[in-house]
């Protein structure tokens, strides 16, 4: 029997998608037109949302009687005057600024707190201040009672160290260790021991941070529970099997004091991040950072689940376990460093 050209045809054509209705064209026609508009509104609200929390949490609205804003404070400015010791030809009298500013908030800090660390620290620095300055501090009252009520007089300040000092602790070759260092996603079941992270993160509190103020916080998540509603919020860990503990990593916004220092937390926040990476590496475990690329609803939404401080700004999870005997990683290959190396006369 004869087939016709056109039943032919019929039977061969590919099975095509139907075409999108009239309705559905209009609607993407619209998303594409309005796009952008759309960005650029998710943008700003974001951005509003970071900015009302560093607002209100920050140092920036003069808070007074918070704990930690005034700590932030009394840090910024002992450490203003231990970076002049630090020069190498400190100018005599330099600092009196300071010295009187410090007075006043260590004492407001102790009416309201009592003894502190931070106001032991300070009052060590003073003292050092006062003995460059060959000045006596019986001369000044208010820098006589701080010393006399001082808990410990020999934290803060400067002290000598060696070149030979430095490289003996520090002169090795990390090549190795940094090339092994791998985004790790695939763990051994084990529990990790709570001793390995605290002392991770005691490695980590050597990081940098703005006048020393150490704005970096960890929570640890451990149960099975936790974790998998934590991870739910974050969109990097599909496939990733057990993951026996979770760090999230924040940043506390009262250690800033600045309009200028809104982006702090971030910086600081990183670099502890970072710090800690490498600790927990030190350490042989396995790390995989998981990036807190977040609307503000998710955020908001993560920070409640979990009893996150709402003073405390959100840096990245990170995904930390033993390593199994044998697992791939991504060769991720880096670019040259011609490419991002910039030399400038």
């Amino acid at each position: 029997m004869a087939i016709s050209s056109s039943s032919a045809a019929a039977t061969t054509r590919p099975n095509l998608p139907p075409k999108p209705t009239l309705r559905r064209r209009v609607v993407k026609r619209l998303q594409r037109m309005f796009h952008p508009a759309l960005m650029t509104l998710q943008l700003w609200r974001n951005l509003r949302y970071d900015g009302k929390r560093y607002l209100r949490y920050s140092g920036t609205a003069k808070r007074a009687g918070d704990f930690e804003v005034e700590s932030a404070r009394i840090t910024r400015d002992y450490h203003r005057l231990e970076k002049g010791l630090a020069l190498p030809a400190p100018r005599q009298g330099f600092g009196s600024e300071v010295v009187r500013r410090l007075l006043t908030l260590v004492s407001s800090y102790r009416r309201r707190f009592g003894h502190g660390d931070v106001t032991d620290i300070a009052s060590g620095v003073m003292r050092q201040h006062a003995h460059f300055n060959a000045t006596s501090p019986t001369g000044n009252p208010l820098l006589a009672e701080a010393l006399a009520t001082a808990r410990r007089l020999d934290t803060g300040g400067t002290f000598a160290v060696t070149r030979d000092d430095v490289h003996a602790a520090a002169r090795m070759d990390l090549s190795a260790f940094f090339a092994r260092r791998y985004s790790v996603r695939h763990f051994d079941p084990r529990p990790v021991d709570l001793d390995l992270i605290r002392r991770a993160v005691e490695m980590a509190q050597k990081a940098p941070s703005v006048c020393n103020r150490q704005s970096g916080r960890v929570h640890v998540l451990r149960s099975e529970f936790t974790i998998a509603h934590a991870l739910k919020f974050q969109n990097g860990n599909r496939g990733f099997g057990v993951i026996p503990t979770v760090l999230v990593i924040t940043s506390d916004l009262r250690d800033f004091l600045e309009p200028s220092e809104r982006y702090q937390c971030w910086i600081d926040g990183g670099l502890f991040a970072m710090s800690l990476n490498y600790a927990l590496h030190s350490l042989g475990l396995g790390v995989c950072m998981l990036n807190w690329s977040v609307d503000a609803g998710t955020d908001a939404a993560m920070r409640r689940q979990n009893a996150i401080p709402e003073h405390e700004t959100i840096i990245m999870m990170m995904a930390v376990g033993h390593l199994p005997e044998q697992f791939r990683v991504a060769q991720s290959p880096r670019r040259s460093t011609d490419e991002i190396l910039t030399l400038h006369d």
